[in-house]
């Protein structure tokens, strides 16, 4: 039985984490998880996964059981252990009852992801419908290139002691420049937690859709285009790890620490991206 009462994160957070048990578990073995509901709902899980949604039950877990019951028994040795240090390396540490295993970290490496797995990965068939609605109204033999922008909630957030990780627009001005050269009349199609914002920035690419549906609609959009221009988020990196092997799909050197010029979260570097530096603020 592994156990792993997840620290947070929106859906592609809950990939990386989905990805990391998928290769830990045996076959069959149970994996209790907590708050994982967005994922379960948009991919057919190959785990067996209890999952305790946010509400009560999971307060009651994360304010008692956890810190006062179940990492106590893990620092007794009672459990096994697998975490993640602050450098995003694997901890393992056996316990007397070696058939529960607690798991925390968040896994954010390309490392952690199993031989195999993109194939495993399935999205449920009803994102895949709504998705493939959407690109049968954009031009039919024009290429899809998605374009992912993540602003929101990172104007706030601070990376390596820099504030406010999100790209600047000269970051995708040269790659939808690049895809012009790269392909015969691409069709953009804009993927955002701000899409007011994408529409009114954007203006200036006529060919372009932007995407007001939600996370799981947008990150089968992302796996059926023919391209991508990635922005530094987890949900962006999985939308491109499902597309076509071969497709061209560029990312921001260093990812969230581009203006630091360190790679961060350490690890997280897409080998099927082509990484592109990020100037401007």
């Amino acid at each position: 039985m592994i156990l792993y009462f997840t620290p947070g994160g929106r859906l592609g957070n809950q990939l990386f984490q989905y990805a990391f048990l998928s290769g830990l578990a045996q076959p069959a073995e149970i994996c209790i998880t907590t708050r994982m509901e967005q994922l379960l709902e948009v991919i057919h899980p190959a785990l067996r996964i209890w999952n305790i949604p946010a509400g009560v039950l999971y307060r009651l877990i994360d304010r008692l059981l956890l810190p006062f019951v179940i990492r106590p028994m893990s620092r007794c040795g009672i459990f096994s252990v697998v975490s993640e240090d602050g450098q995003g390396e694997l901890r393992r540490r056996a316990g007397v009852l070696s058939s529960v295993t607690l798991v925390e970290g968040y896994f954010q490496r390309q490392a952690f992801v199993p031989p195999g797995f993109r194939s495993k990965l399935k999205i449920r068939a009803a994102y895949l419908e709504r998705a493939k609605n959407v690109l049968s109204l954009l031009p039919a033999r024009a290429p899809k290139v998605c374009v992912h922008v993540r602003r929101t909630d990172y104007r706030d957030f601070s990376v390596l002691g820099v504030t406010d990780p999100s790209l600047p627009l000269s970051y995708y001005t040269q790659l939808l420049d690049r895809f012009r050269s790269l392909m015969r009349g691409p069709h953009f199609l804009f993927l955002s937690d701000d899409p007011d914002w994408v529409e009114q920035t954007f203006s200036f690419v006529r060919e372009r859709y932007v995407s007001r549906d939600e996370a799981g609609v947008d990150f089968a959009l992302m796996a059926l285009c023919d391209g991508a221009i990635m922005s530094n988020s987890s949900l962006s990196w999985w939308g491109a790890f499902l597309m076509k092997p071969g497709s061209p799909r560029f990312c921001p050197r260093f990812w969230l620490g581009w203006k630091s010029g360190t790679w961060h979260p350490r690890g997280i570097e897409p080998s099927f991206a082509v990484s592109v530096e990020v100037t401007g603020s």
